[in-house]
């Protein structure tokens, strides 16, 4: 939104802003930031099509401009945008080029129409193995020069600056599409009317794309693939549409299945791994034992086989439990979870008859090596997920900031208020200034990034243009480096590489785990394990009687299910997250009902969009005292 009113230009601007029932503040924010600005706030997720067209149906401009939120805008892009359709009455609609939070170009920028020939080359990953083929590299239009202005069949989307005259003619979005395939369809309806869509690289723009982790799951390729159909069956006929559709819902099964496949292993591979590891120590431990210790008889195939593969199972739930497999991986989690489990696996051993104790030993040294072999297993696994040795490897994050002075030192304090991971090495002046503590300015930044090794670069947009910011960006794609932007005056750090966490923002169709039907009952088992291990310490209640009568309640309230350890703190906007029962606990400590209510939805919403069982275990440690006291 900044970078659209970031320069002053002689053209009138009316902004609308339609929000799909979100969750994250943003109508809140923009009311409060730019008030001029025209909002609907949707009450559920209406879609791609719908939403824009509740826009454009109230817009009163000579163009319409359809603009993703996970976009940033050069200084001039809407001037150049303008003077190109004014002197071109043929262009219906226009793109620009775009780019990554990496500087790199996005190929969709330019498509081409998805003909059964197009799909097929695409389906058949013909179009990367000859991109600039006319014939293979069709869909991403690889023929066409990136830095020339050229006719296309297919528009993205994220950028489309519309004559309103044309969508008078051929009316808005096809709402039958809910997401994907509707900008394909209207482009197609633009040349059909005999308008010409225009790639125009003479402005970039940044597109975060936070689309693209989904691109492997099932709800995914269905969703896109049936896009491609609806567009077939409205646009083709005949043997072309019969054997596209028949192509494409081949396509939805063959896609669905490698995702499925692709998901299982993502999936499994960490737990069989570990499996591998605690087994083979457990094993070779026994044997061992066998041979060098005369008071010990031989182990039966039932120790092997039936014994210890259950100490290793069990020792694994408390580690998923734990934490232990959600990425991103803290080894921390791991250990805790092993720790935890063989103190559980020690107990169960010491409740069991005594001609199922084969021996104590075993379970204490195979209990250690878990430890030590866990360790090595989380190390191995997240190198081969990140390529990185290290768990945090923000934490080794080298940071220089671009801004002026006193925009850099409010940029610092931002870092040390949210404890932002990293070493902020200096300050890169944006002009030619040399003088004072810097480490150069924006001419030597090549230099700079190679000297002092920067491996994370923050723009200030306060004292940058973003077309500045872009061909930075763009000049060092190649570079192995992150790039974030600091909105002027703003408490928020905007780039593709961040998380949703405080001080940094970047969020689109957030997925909120506490939903997921796995969590559910992950989060149901761990309250039923709560409140068992709440009566067994009900002892240490005794030392401090006070209110021990809620506390024995509460107890029974976790294992019956009609409270959760964990829960959200009460807010109005708590209703648009998936439902919890009431908590003993908030997901912070610091924060209750009567806090800031902008701090209670952010605390909520994260809670809730980043749950693991980790988290309540973790809270449920720290708070064990005032849980039992």
């Amino acid at each position: 939104m900044g970078s659209i009113y970031a320069k002053k230009t002689d053209l009138k601007l009316e902004v609308i802003v339609v929000d799909n029932n979100s969750v994250d503040g943003s109508v809140q924010l923009i009311k409060s930031k730019f008030p001029q600005v025209k909002c609907i706030a949707n009450t559920e997720n209406v879609g791609f099509s719908k939403a824009n067209n509740q826009a454009m149906g109230i817009a009163l401009g000579k163009y319409q401009l359809i603009l993703n939120p996970d976009t940033v805008l050069e200084q001039n892009t809407l001037p150049l945008c303008f003077e190109y359709m004014e002197q071109n009455p043929t262009a219906g609609a226009l793109g620009v080029r775009m780019i990554d939070g990496n500087g790199t170009f996005l190929p969709e920028s330019k498509r081409g129409l998805p003909t059964p020939a197009v799909a097929f080359y695409k389906m058949a990953l013909l179009n990367k193995l000859f991109p600039k083929s006319q014939t293979f590299g069709r869909y991403h239009a690889g023929y066409l020069a990136e830095d020339e202005i050229n006719e296309v069949d297919v528009l993205s989307g994220a950028f489309m600056f519309i004559r309103t005259a044309v969508l008078d003619k051929i009316g808005f979005f096809d709402e039958t599409y809910f997401m994907y395939g509707e900008d394909i369809d209207l482009s197609y309806r633009i040349t059909k009317a005999g308008y010409n869509n225009i790639y125009f690289p003479k402005s970039t723009i940044i597109h975060y794309k936070g689309e693209s982790t989904k691109r492997k799951t099932v709800n995914y390729v269905r969703t896109f693939y049936n896009a491609m159909i609806i567009f077939a069956q409205t646009h083709y006929t005949g043997t072309n549409q019969k054997w596209m559709v028949y192509f494409l819902q081949f396509a939805i099964w063959a896609r669905a299945g490698v995702a499925l496949i692709q998901r299982l292993l993502e999936k499994v591979w960490a737990p069989l791994l570990d499996i591998v590891v605690l087994y083979s120590g457990f094993y070779f431990l026994a044997k061992y034992w066998e041979v060098y210790n005369r008071f010990v008889q031989y182990y039966s195939d039932e120790y092997y086989f039936g014994h210890l593969p259950l100490y290793v199972i069990l020792l694994l739930i408390i580690v998923k439990l734990s934490g232990g497999y959600s990425f991103p991986y803290k080894l921390y989690r791991s250990q805790r979870g092993i720790i935890l489990g063989s103190l559980i696996l020690i107990a169960i051993y010491g409740l069991l008859p005594k001609d199922m104790q084969f021996s104590r030993a075993i379970v204490l040294l195979g209990s250690l090596w878990s430890l030590i072999g866990i360790s090595i297993s989380r190390y191995l696994i997240n190198y081969f997920k990140t390529g990185a040795w290290e768990f945090n490897p923000e934490k080794n994050q080298r940071i220089a900031i671009m801004a002026q002075e006193s925009e850099y030192n409010r940029v610092v304090q931002l870092f040390e208020k949210v404890g932002k991971e990293g070493k902020v090495i200096g300050n890169i002046s944006p002009d030619h200034n040399k003088e004072g503590d810097l480490l150069g300015s924006a001419e030597q930044l090549k230099d700079i990034i190679s000297i002092y090794r920067i491996n994370e670069l923050i723009f200030c947009a306060k004292d940058l243009p973003s077309e500045k910011i872009i061909k930075w960006m763009s000049d060092l794609s190649n570079e192995d480096i992150k790039y974030k932007i600091v909105p002027a005056e703003s408490e928020f750090i905007v780039g593709s590489h961040s998380k949703n966490a405080q001080g940094e923002l970047f969020s689109i169709d957030i997925q909120m785990l506490i939903g997921k039907e796995e969590n559910r009952l992950k989060k149901r088992l761990l309250d039923f394990l709560f409140g068992l291990l709440l009566l067994i310490l009900l002892p240490l209640s005794l030392i401090k009687p006070k209110k021990i009568g809620t506390k024995i309640a509460n107890a029974f309230a976790l294992i019956w299910g009609s409270k959760t350890l964990i829960s959200y703190v009460p807010a109005p906007d708590i209703k648009k997250l998936p439902p919890l029962k009431q908590g003993l606990l908030f997901p912070a400590s610091k924060v209750n009902a009567s806090s800031n209510s902008a701090t209670i939805n952010r605390v909520n919403f994260l809670y809730a969009k980043d749950y693991t069982p980790g988290i309540d275990l973790e809270l449920f440690i720290k708070n064990l005292k005032k849980l039992t006291y």
